[in-house]
């Protein structure tokens, strides 16, 4: 510890003699008087004798100090190498009087550039002056300071290019570490989030500290330059606008529906008034010359023929804008856009030429040198400085919800509460630019309610494409607050609110927003409105309301899908909610509902046709429409239609049936889908018989006997050859259990079916032996009896198909027919 205080009172002194002598020597003291205690002594003497005349007790202190290094640091910053002569002398002198073997030894550290004072050979003097020097290798240079700098602030997300540009500016670890402490003061103290921001005045304050301070008042380069800017901006906007009063007014005044019409009009105001529309077009093609005002720059009266005149650049626009709607809107717009191009400019923006013209009317840039010039660009340029600038380390004492705003908008944060409340609002508009419009921070309920009671249309306009465009919900939480502004926020709109209904928290809205199609019509935001109307349990409630109006049809299915209830066809609803209820089976099953459905549709013209909707509601709900049904067109088209299901088709039929409807022909047969739908005709004995329906019974492996009844199908058989179709096997045989006449007949027409087996044929024709005589003799025939073939055989239709049977079949060789009487074989 002694070591150390005594090593203290050493550089302590020391650096107290420097001080006093560089002191007094800014004065000529020719008088001064000491005084300890009892003792007093007066002293007059040169001002460079007061070293010399109190060197004894200088050394006397150091020599008791028991030290012997003095380490002498920064006495460079008084720029004045004389210090330097006096104490290498005070170390020469400690030197000669030590008593001790050790000698004094003083190091000094200093920058080489203190010998740029001294006019003769500096390098000579330097190396003459020290006895030895060390050089240091520097902690920190402008080569390195990005590491220390990205290494200070590896917690404060600094981004890499403004680290890269005030490392170009930093050589100093001492101001390095002041930058760290002041920044983080600032961050503390202000809660700032663009880091940016405000590393990069901090950095500029702690550099150019003398420029800081104009700067935070709003003054100095910055203030100039703030001004410029927006001065030129104000410049460029004033153009604009000229320019578009200048165009409106020339196509006002120049709408012309020909070339011929356009130059009669300028031979006008050329002073031509007394040629008529006629005189001034025969000129057009002529040599004359005329004196023409068509100078864009001057009302200079000029010597032109016309043909020249008309070829020129001046007349070929005014052409071109008095004869083309389109160019003329095409020029307006272009100049629309430059002049909102302006608003939008910002700081950044700026290039170096325009800097430099923007501050050189500012005398802190004569104070300034180039290098801090240099800076304050760099970060303009690139965004770490802008036009909000002393929002960032100045304190605000309003109202802190303003400065929260303005802190949020100029950050251009993500994370706002839409319902913060502001204050005077009028003053915090007049602050904002165009382009902050665009930014979710500006996304505000008092401000918005601010600029639609003052009616700012284009900056509502702004704000609601911005919330539309961030999908903020600013909107819709704004409605839910102040539902009775939302027909004139939809004014404004032109009718095109696109809300998110995720965000909408209130029926009212939600009714509001589905009437006035103010959504997208996404699957996204049609679930979210039949979830919300089911949840807050009122789809009973609005349903009807909703199917009655315009909304969207993609939603109405929704809301039919999830609702109990069942309706009846009428007016009342579009045909697209009509179709809706059929798909859903939200339709009440009768037959009125059923032919409703089926004049609404037109599904009756030119023939009536099964849709797919009417179907399935038909399958549903056969047993109720059937009663009623009567319409045979209808009947027709559910046996054409795969879209009715055979048990639907089955019942309805019995209806049809009891109803005493037509039975159908065998042409139903070719326009089925189904064998099933026939076959519904045939149970139900709704199927005129004929050789087509015989051919589909048989081909089909079924038995006639099953369809029809014995008497029927006997008498229709007999009536009827059906040569080209076969009875089924299990027919005959029934039939052949009751023989008559008639049965036989039918049997002998179908024996071929047999083939050659003579046992069946015996045993199907020894059912009709006891009727028929001529039955027992073919019998013999067959079984090749003694006088079987001198048999005479009765001259009829069964006999003559039995006959040819056996003869196609070589049991017999021939047969005739004796005087048209009876028929004899031969073996």
């Amino acid at each position: 510890m002694n070591t150390y205080v005594n090593f203290f009172i050493v550089s302590f002194l020391t650096f107290l003699i420097w001080n006093t002598w560089s002191f007094l020597g800014h004065f000529q003291i020719h008088k001064f008087k000491l005084s300890f205690k009892t003792i007093s002594a007066d002293i007059t003497l040169p001002n460079e004798d007061l070293f010399e005349k109190y060197i004894d007790e200088i050394i006397y202190i150091f020599q008791h100090s028991k030290k012997h290094i003095l380490i002498l640091e920064d006495i460079d910053r008084f720029e004045k190498i004389d210090i330097f002569q006096k104490l290498r002398e005070l170390n020469i002198k400690l030197n000669i009087n030590s008593k001790s073997k050790k000698q004094w030894k003083f190091i000094y550290l200093i920058k080489d550039d203190i010998f740029d004072s001294v006019v003769s050979d500096k390098a000579l003097t330097r190396v003459k002056f020290f006895d030895l020097i060390i050089p240091v290798i520097p902690f920190v240079t402008r080569s390195n300071s990005y590491m220390k700098i990205e290494d200070l602030f590896k917690n404060q997300n600094i981004s890499p290019r403004l680290v890269d540009i005030l490392s170009n500016y930093i050589d100093d670890y001492r101001l390095l570490l002041n930058i760290k402490n002041e920044f983080t003061v600032f961050f503390n103290r202000l809660e700032i989030k663009d880091t940016d921001k405000l590393f990069a005045l901090i950095s500029y304050k702690n550099i150019y500290p003398d420029q800081f301070d104009e700067l935070q008042n709003g003054e100095g380069v910055m203030g100039t330059f703030s001004l410029e800017f927006k001065k030129e901006s104000n410049i460029k906007k004033e153009n604009i606008v000229a320019d578009i009063k200048r165009l409106k007014q020339s196509y006002k005044q120049n709408m012309a529906n020909s070339e011929d019409e356009l130059l009669a009009l300028e031979m006008f105001r050329s002073g031509y008034k007394g040629y008529s529309f006629n005189n001034v077009i025969s000129y057009k093609n002529t040599s004359s010359s005329f004196n023409l005002l068509y100078s864009e720059d001057s009302n200079d009266t000029q010597v032109q023929k016309i043909n020249e005149f008309m070829e020129t650049d001046y007349f070929q626009k005014k052409l071109a804008l008095a004869t083309d709607e389109a160019h003329y809107y095409e020029q307006l717009n272009d100049l629309g856009e430059q002049l909102e191009n302006i608003d939008s400019e910002r700081w950044q923006s700026i290039s170096r030429d325009e800097w430099g013209t923007m501050t050189k009317s500012s005398d802190n840039v004569q104070k300034m040198n180039e290098e801090g010039h240099n800076l304050l660009f760099s970060l303009i340029s690139n965004g770490f400085i802008d036009e909000h600038y002393l929002e960032v380390v100045n304190k605000y004492y309003g109202n802190i919800n303003n400065l929260t705003f303005k802190r949020n908008l100029f950050e251009k944060q993500n994370d706002v509460d839409f319902n913060l409340s502001l204050s005077d609002i009028e003053r915090l508009s007049s602050t904002l630019y165009k382009q902050d419009f665009d930014e979710y921070a500006i996304l505000n309920f008092s401000l918005f309610k601010y600029y639609l009671e003052t009616n700012q249309t284009s900056i509502l306009l702004q704000m609601i494409d911005t919330s539309q465009k961030t999908e903020s919900g600013f909107l819709e939480n704004y409605l839910d607050l102040n539902p009775t502004d939302f027909a004139k926020i939809r004014k404004i709109s032109l009718d095109k609110l696109c809300l998110s209904i995720s965000h909408i928290k209130t029926t009212n809205i939600l009714m509001q927003t589905i009437m006035t199609h103010s959504f997208p019509d996404t699957e996204q935001n049609v679930i979210d409105a039949t979830t919300f109307i089911v949840e807050h349990d009122i789809l009973n409630e609005v349903l009807e309301e909703i199917l009655k109006s315009d909304a969207y049809i993609s939603l109405k299915e929704q809301l039919i899908s999830k609702s109990n209830k069942k309706y009846d066809v009428s007016d009342d609803f579009i045909p697209d909610v009509i179709r809706l209820f059929f798909k859903y089976d939200k339709i009440v099953g009768n037959v009125e509902n059923f032919n409703k459905y089926v004049e609404m549709m037109d599904l009756n013209e030119p023939s009536f046709k099964f849709d797919n909707l009417l179907a399935q509601y038909f399958n549903k709900h056969y047993e109720d429409i059937s009663l009623g049904l009567t319409d045979k067109e209808i009947f027709d088209s559910m046996l054409k239609s795969s879209l009715i299901t055979d048990e639907a088709c089955r019942r309805s039929f019995n209806q049809y049936k009891k109803h005493g409807l037509p039975s159908y022909d065998s042409s139903i047969i070719n326009e089925t889908e189904s064998n099933s739908k026939v076959n519904v005709l045939l149970e139900l004995g709704l199927m005129q018989f004929d050789n087509d329906v015989l051919e589909y019974i048989n081909e089909n492996n079924n038995s006639l006997i099953n369809y029809y009844k014995f008497d029927f199908l006997i008498s229709e058989l007999v009536k009827t050859k059906y040569e080209n179709s076969k009875i089924d096997l299990q027919t005959i045989n029934q039939i052949s259990d009751f023989p008559d006449l008639e049965s036989f007949v039918i049997v002998s027409r179908n024996l071929n079916q047999y083939g050659s087996e003579k046992e069946k044929i015996i045993s199907l024709l020894l059912k009709f032996t006891d009727m028929f005589d001529d039955a027992r003799k073919v019998i013999k025939i067959l079984e090749n009896k003694k006088g079987a073939f001198q048999s005479h055989l009765s001259n009829n239709e069964a006999i003559l198909n039995i006959l040819t049977y056996l003869k196609d079949t070589n049991f017999v060789s021939d047969f005739q027919l004796v005087d048209d009487k009876y028929f004899t074989v031969k073996k």
